[in-house]
């Protein structure tokens, strides 16, 4: 078997990086144009926080394949863990918001 390093390891995450500011910059801007409607102003933090989430991760991982360190690494991954897990559970509201409106609308279309 052949030694892998932490480079090695990590490799397909340091290319993916320019992808990770991408997206985290895009859901900053995105944050920032929901904040400048009434109802977007309340929701807006979420997109804004998650695109500096994606953003910081990006780099640490960088700084991480650069440096061949392996603290930087572990922070980059909990940072991606937390980005995933909040993405998930807005998922998940938003499904269970879209039920019920759904099921709301229905129940109103069978009254009339």
């Amino acid at each position: 078997m052949e030694n892998i390093t932490l480079q090695d390891l990590i490799r397909n995450l340091y290319e993916a990086k320019g992808w990770m500011k991408f997206i985290g910059v895009m859901l900053i801007i995105g944050g920032i144009f929901t904040a400048i409607t009434i109802f977007g102003i309340i929701i807006a933090w979420l997109p804004i926080w998650l695109g500096i989430i994606l953003y910081k991760s990006a780099n640490l991982v960088e700084q991480s394949y650069l440096a061949n360190s392996e603290e930087q690494l572990v922070e980059a991954l909990a940072n991606i863990k937390k980005y995933f897990t909040i993405q998930g559970i807005v998922m998940i509201v938003y499904i269970a918001f879209f039920a019920i409106a759904f099921f709301a609308g229905s129940a109103t279309t069978f009254m009339n």
